[in-house]
Formats: structure tokens, sequence, C-alpha cells
């Protein structure tokens, strides 16, 4: 009987400290990724890039169908990984021909059009090895996911900076690395399959994706929410602004990936607490998230005080470094944004996927009125003001709370 299926597996500080780990080692890379773009080609390259993924990544969550989360958190086994798999290479390749047809429709051509593209083919590898990465997850084995991702991540990012170097060329470069990150799909992750069940499930796979819709528009609006202000920050002043914008913006991600490895960790365990009525050990596991999403603002506010210029310089460069006020705004927004995103796990954690598409469009319409409002006259300021309206907006989620299970007295 594996841990799966009985429930158990590794604690959580040591489960949090290895999803901690590859996401640091990640999306710390991906982060070198803005800084080589920078360092090498300059702001419109990083605003290129950046473009790229905002077009890209609500799509290719949407075919995603979040599978990964559906999988760790179904308890009862209604579904075999053979049943995942078939639905994930149906639904992926419809996802780049949307990028495509989107792209295509909204003008974007040329050099423009090229990075899109590229960000759906390397985005579509993600995915499917993100898929795979359900499988140890379900039980625990956080450090196998944090080796395969950070391997992928190091690679892709050399690959990035020789191309760049060698070639000067921003769509051959991105076309090598999103080759790699192919090959790593390829002749890695794949291997996880072997530790899957080879049956299909009881249920149907019309019935996982009807189950798992909900949770994937809910996943898109997600991501879209977050693309928003970058795409409509594009429309009104220029891709090098949002260049700008988009390296300032990724500071943030310093102390996402302290919430988001938690979150992540602790998932599970949320939805093994409230199937089995554990309210005492749900409710501190939750409390224990969101300190932890406070205190890392509070972190972030007190250093992009004292150092922030300073740092957005010497990380970046001068081009970037000379709108480098712009990052005690963005330390303010982190506080609702960090909170909010860690309660965006609760939703998810006791599948309660329509719950969470409801907050979620909410705060797309919220974030989307915020962007066309502030945007015009306030360039990247208003995309701060923006993405600070989402993170308020997501604190919604706190509402799950006063859910109780079915069986509880």
């Amino acid at each position: 009987m594996t841990m799966a299926q009985t429930g158990s597996g590794p604690g959580l500080l040591p489960a949090a400290s290895w999803s901690l780990a590859g996401q640091v080692g990640f999306y710390g890379l991906q982060w070198l990724n803005m800084i080589i773009l920078a360092r090498l080609s300059g702001p419109e390259a990083v605003g290129l890039y950046t473009l790229g993924l905002a077009l890209a990544n609500p799509i290719m969550a949407l075919g995603s169908l979040m599978f990964r989360m559906v999988y760790i958190t179904d308890q009862q086994n209604r579904w075999g990984f053979a049943d995942y798999n078939a639905v994930r290479f149906v639904a992926l390749p419809l996802g780049v021909v949307a990028i495509g047809a989107v792209a295509f429709g909204l003008g974007y051509g040329d050099l423009t059009l090229i990075m899109i593209l590229l960000a759906a083919s390397w985005k579509m590898a993600e995915t499917l090895s993100d898929v795979n990465y359900a499988i140890p997850h379900k039980t625990g084995d956080m450090r196998a996911i944090a080796v395969s991702m950070v391997a992928r991540a190091a690679v892709s990012s050399l690959v990035l900076a020789l191309a760049l170097k060698l070639t000067a060329r921003l769509d051959l470069s991105l076309a090598a690395f999103s080759v790699v990150w192919w090959l790593f799909y390829l002749f890695y992750d794949r291997r996880f399959e072997r530790d899957a069940e080879a049956k299909k499930g009881e249920a149907s796979r019309i019935e996982l994706v009807r189950f798992a819709m909900p949770m994937a528009v809910s996943a898109a609006v997600v991501y879209l929410t977050f693309s928003l202000p970058r795409i409509v920050l594009d429309q009104y002043e220029n891709t090098a602004t949002l260049g700008v914008f988009a390296a300032i913006s990724h500071l943030l991600l310093i102390g996402a990936l302290v919430v988001n490895s938690l979150g992540s960790a602790i998932t599970p365990r949320l939805s093994r607490h409230f199937a089995a009525g554990n309210l005492t050990h749900y409710y501190r596991e939750v409390t224990i998230g969101v300190a932890a999403a406070a205190l890392v603002s509070f972190g972030f506010i007190v250093v992009a005080a004292i150092a922030g210029e300073f740092l957005i310089t010497l990380i970046y460069g001068r081009a970037i470094g000379s709108e480098a006020s712009l990052i005690v705004a963005m330390s303010l927004a982190s506080f609702p944004i960090y909170v909010g995103s860690m309660l965006g796990f609760v939703p998810p954690a006791l599948q309660a996927y329509r719950f969470h598409l409801a907050v979620n469009i909410i705060t797309v319409a919220g974030t989307a009125l915020a962007a066309f409002w502030f945007i015009p006259d306030h360039g990247a300021l208003g995309a701060i003001y923006a993405i600070a309206v989402q993170g308020c907006l997501q604190l919604l989620n706190a509402l799950i709370l006063f859910r109780r299970p079915r069986h509880a007295a």
C-alpha cells in the first residue's frame, strides 16, 4: 500500500523544505532569464518575453485542466493516471492552437508573434512535466519534483545566455530555450509515469473533464488576472515600459516562492484534515500559512524601503534601474497579494472549484477595471495599483473557511 493510499507521507517540514528548494531554484533561475535578457538585450526583450507569457499562460492553464491539483486531491482514486494522460494529449495541443489564434486576432506579427508561439511551445512542455509531478506530489515526494525543476531551469537558462551571446538574436535564443524544456519532458520527467496506476479509473474521462473544468477555468482566470495589467500596459505604453514593469514586478517572486511552496506543501494535508473532519489541524495549518505570507510581505517592504533602488540597478543595470522608484509601491502591494495567494490554496484543497472560480471571476473583473482605470494616466505605477486590487479581491477566498465537512457535527 502506497503512502498516497494510506494518507501518510513525509511531514510538513520536509515536504515544505523540498518544495521551497524546488521553487527557489526554478523561479530563481526564471528570474535569471529576466536578468539575462535585460543585460544582453535590453528592456524591450524583457517586454517581448513577458508579453508572450502573458498571452500563453491563461490558455495553457485552461488546457492543463489543472490535472496535478485534481490528481493529488482525488482521495477516492476515481481516475487512473492513464485517464489524465489520454485527456491532456488532446487538450494541450488545442491550447497551443488557441494561443496562436488569439495572437493573430490581436494583430501581433513579426517578432512579437514568434515570441508568443515560442512561449506556447515551452509552456506546453512545462505543463506536461507538471502533470507528471502529480505522481510524486501525491505521496509527498517533493524532492523528486525539486530536482527535476531545478535541473530543467538551470540548463535552459545556460542555453538562453549562450545563444544570446553567440547569435544576438532573441528568436533563435528562445527557440533553443524551448527545445531544452521539451527534452527534459521527453527524456526525464516521463519516468514518473512508471510509478502511476496503469489502469483506468472507475469514473469516465468525460466525467474527469467535467470535474476538472471549473478548476481549470479558475486557474485560467487567475493567470488572466496577472496578465491583464501587462497586456494593457503594453497597449498604452510600449514594450520597453512593459519590460521595466515586468523586471521590477518579478521581485514579488522572491516572497511568492515561500508562499507558494508552503501552500503547495499543505494542500494535500488540508484536503486530508478536512475530509477526516479534523478541523483543529485544518485551521492551524491555514493560520500558519497566512502568518507566513504576512511575515514575508513585511520583510519585502523593509528591504525595498532601505535598499530597493540600489538593488534594482545592481541586478538589471541602469536601463531598468532608472525606474527603480517603483519598487516601494510594489512592496506595499505584496501584502494583499501574498496573503490572498495563500488563502487561494484552500478552496482547491477542499475541491471547492466552483467557489474558487467565482472568487477568481470577481478578481479578474476587478483587476481589469483597475488596469483600464489606472494605467492610462499612471503607466507602470498604474499597473502596480491594478495588481494590488487583484490581491485584495483574492482575500475573498477566506470565506471558504466557514465551510464544514458534511459529516461534522
